[in-house]
This record gives C-alpha cells, structure tokens and sequence, in this order.
C-alpha cells in the first residue's frame, strides 16, 4: 500500500481528508484527545499503536540492494571511466608542460 493506506471500510485513503473530518471519524476530540477509558478499550481492543516489522531482511540483501541501486551503479562506471582516462590526460598534460618549460 501507498502512503494514503486503506485502514478501515469506512474511511478509505484517509490521508485526503482535511483534519476535523479525520478527527471525526476516529471518534476523537480535536482539543482534548480520547478520554482515558476510551483510549483503554482501544488499547484492549485493537493493541497497543506501534510498529511491528514482519520481514527481516539478511544483511547480504540489504548490502545488494544498496550496491545495485541505480545511483550506485552509475557512480562506479564514473569512477571506473576515471581511471581508465586519468593516465591519458596525465601523459598529455606531461607533453603540454615540457613544450612550454624547456628543460
């Protein structure tokens, strides 16, 4: 799901509403939040708000999937194409130098 996740029937892509209608639709209040037995049944009912990450990724594919994102990829034949045209532009720089500064 995208940023704007369905979380209930009843109040589809959620992140479009303007703020007193969420506000409305989750049964809160706009100034004094939920009262201490309302947040009580929602803790029993629904659990406590945090996130819980299912997938745990093994460092090797989180070391892949750093090294073969694109920027990545295209920084490496940059540096790659550096070096292989380095010793030439050094070489035709060393040329350059003697004609002007005789030895």
């Amino acid at each position: 799901m995208g940023p704007c996740q369905v979380f209930n029937r009843d109040m589809k892509q959620w992140c479009q509403l303007d703020a007193a209608t969420a506000i409305q639709r989750l049964g809160s209040d706009i100034t004094d939040g939920l009262t201490v037995a309302e947040a009580a049944r929602r803790l029993q009912g629904q659990g406590p708000n945090e996130l819980i990450n299912l997938e745990l990724k093994d460092p090797w594919r989180i070391l892949w999937e750093q090294v073969s994102a694109t920027l990545v990829i295209l920084l490496v034949i940059a540096a790659k194409a550096c070096t292989l045209i380095q010793p030439a532009i050094g070489q035709s720089q060393n040329r350059s130098a003697g004609s002007i500064h005789p030895e």
